[in-house]
């Protein structure tokens, strides 16, 4: 379940280690039932993977934190990382998670990501473009139907990407998907990260 946690207060924490330097709260629009904060570099990984076969459909699952945020009675979802899922089925058109591959994903979060929710999937439309097909919605409404679970869908070809959230698969816009980029500072020498939250251009499909 999401963790009842003010967007503030998150922000907040999150000055610890990111430098909020261009988005503040009273910017970030809330007139959407989801708001997605990404490390910009889950997502380079999960672009990598996902361009490794472009000429099948191949996937994975996101994982990260959920929150609720009362006060603006909305969610939002962290995604710190990626799990590509193996043993799945998957040709041009077409791609499923199968029961061995769920086995292996949650043993790689335990050992790699503890601590985190699986809060979401990708998976990719090898030249089709940017949509949920009927068969990944009903992948969403079976297994990621809780409106802060994220579908994401990128074609390795037209280097196109979209993010979908809860069970009717609903694309969010991007003016309401924050990125966090890592920053090198003088502090990260001695363990510590700083980032930067930016936001980038639309994407057509």
């Amino acid at each position: 379940q999401p963790v009842n946690l003010p967007l503030q207060n998150f922000l907040q924490e999150k000055e610890i280690f990111f430098e909020l330097n261009t988005r503040h709260f009273d910017q970030i629009p809330s007139n959407k039932p989801m708001n997605i904060f990404i490390v910009e570099e889950a997502e380079k990984e999960l672009k990598k993977h996902l361009s490794l076969d472009p000429n099948n459909e191949t996937g994975g699952v996101l994982v990260g934190n959920a929150y609720f945020c009362s006060e603006r009675n909305s969610y939002y979802t962290e995604i710190l990382g990626s799990i590509p899922a193996p043993y799945t089925v998957g040709n041009r058109v077409h791609f499923k998670f199968t029961p061995e591959c769920w086995q292996e994903i949650l043993r790689i979060q335990k050992q790699d990501f503890s601590g985190t929710t699986i809060v979401g999937w990708y998976h990719s439309h090898p030249g089709h473009g940017i949509f949920l097909s009927g068969t990944d919605l009903n992948t969403q409404r079976l297994s990621f139907k809780q409106v802060w679970q994220v579908a994401t869908v990128y074609d390795p070809i037209k280097n196109k990407i979209g993010y979908f959230y809860g069970r009717n698969g609903e694309r969010l816009e991007n003016k309401y998907l924050i990125y966090l980029t890592k920053k090198s500072s003088e502090s990260s020498k001695e363990g510590t990260l700083k980032s930067r939250i930016t936001q980038k251009p639309e994407q057509s499909d």
